[in-house]
């Protein structure tokens, strides 16, 4: 056997291990003892910054407001005045039946990450302890916030978080961008939970306690990082709680994208993750066992025993995204997905590898350097038709 094709072998192996971790860390989290149901529930306020008209924007904010939920507050930000998305808010706020929840217009930007910026100036509107972040693209059923915020009943319970899939996929860039969200992204995570338990926070949903924020001044330290989620989690860790992953897994309406803009956006997540958790980011370049496999079969002229090797590599990977999908984010076509594994590794393979070197990212139509330690230098805007959200 050349030294290529050890080389690739031994990537192959470590591949497998990736994702038998992986499954380890699924099944983990699956055996969990369910939370005990409890009539009590303490006081929400959901805070849910927008910008523009993302798909279903009307259907997935009225959700928050019908949440079966006691006492409850939704607070949707918008930075410009002129935002396309205000008379849609408006029109939801006056449709609820609940007249505590608001629509704040925030402006001032307090650093290059405006959604931060924004959601400081929403927070003095907040009217409850738990606080929840939500992306305006995520969908959530009526008993989201009751499961969301059970475990703040335990005061040792700082930030709950929670997985999210991707649901509305229109075309076949949605679709592969779906698929990294389900198949690549969601499965890394458990590969962590196995290892470390949770120390990390996802913006679909962040749910946290005033108390944690009003002792660093509000949002204020996270405007300039561009993995706001991640400090958000390590700085709730630091005062001494408990993370949550919730077993409520979220949808995030993905609509219809062109495939440009999905890669932009697998190359500006890969940048986030290697600004804020580098070791485990350069480490989660052995997860791309399906193109390792590939390589292996070509130098070895697809004998058979590259293909049972390559069959038992990718086999793996499979087996590991549809357990995740399926019994985690409960996707209905998560072995529907399996069809587009290969084109879609290839596509994630080819953004990890371009986010290794770069520091440039487009987001929200605005280019950004980033600096040591996630921070976000803002460069200009860019190209409106390639922005990305």
């Amino acid at each position: 056997m050349g030294v290529a094709s050890l080389v690739t072998l031994s990537l192959m192996v470590a591949s497998t291990a990736y994702w038998v971790l992986c499954l380890v860390g699924a099944l983990k989290f699956l055996s969990r003892r369910p939370p005990e149901r409890s009539e009590a529930a303490p006081a929400v306020t959901v805070l849910k910054p927008v910008r523009g008209l993302d798909p279903d924007l009307a259907e997935n904010c009225r959700d928050f407001c019908r949440q079966d939920y006691p006492v409850y507050q939704v607070v949707f930000g918008v930075a410009d005045p002129q935002d396309p998305a205000i008379p849609l808010l408006q029109r939801v706020l006056q449709e609820s039946p609940v007249d505590q929840h608001r629509l704040v217009i925030g402006p001032q930007v307090y650093g290059p990450n405006r959604k931060v910026s924004l959601l400081q100036q929403m927070l003095p509107v907040a009217a409850h302890e738990i606080v929840v972040i939500s992306d305006s693209d995520v969908k959530v059923g009526p008993d989201y916030l009751r499961c969301i915020a059970a475990p703040f009943l335990d005061q040792t319970v700082g930030l709950v978080t929670c997985l999210y899939r991707g649901d509305g996929a229109e075309g076949l860039a949605a679709r592969l961008e779906q698929l990294a969200i389900e198949s690549a992204f969601a499965p890394s995570v458990m590969a962590a939970y196995a290892i470390e338990g949770v120390t990390f926070a996802f913006g679909s949903t962040l749910a946290i306690r005033r108390t944690i924020l009003e002792k660093v001044g509000g949002f204020i330290p996270f405007v300039d990082l561009l993995a706001d989620d991640y400090h958000l989690a390590q700085e709730a860790r630091r005062q001494g709680y408990r993370l949550i992953l919730s077993d409520y897994p979220v949808a995030c309406v993905l609509g219809r994208s062109r495939f440009c803009e999905v890669f932009d956006r697998l190359v500006r997540w890969g940048r986030t993750n290697r600004a804020s958790r580098p070791i485990g980011y350069l480490l989660s370049g052995i997860s791309h066992g399906t193109i390792f496999s590939l390589v292996y079969l070509f130098l070895n002229r697809f004998s058979p025993a590259a293909l049972v090797a390559a069959a038992a590599t990718i086999g793996v990977r499979a087996a590991a995204a549809y357990v995740v999908g399926a019994f985690i984010l409960k996707s209905r076509c998560a072995a529907a997905q399996l069809t587009l594994l290969l084109p879609g590794d290839l596509v994630t393979f080819l953004a990890w590898t371009l986010s290794v070197a770069g520091r440039r990212i487009r987001w929200r139509g605005t280019l950004y350097r980033i600096a040591e330690g996630g921070r976000l230098i803002e460069e200009g805007e860019a190209d409106p038709s390639n922005s990305s959200r």
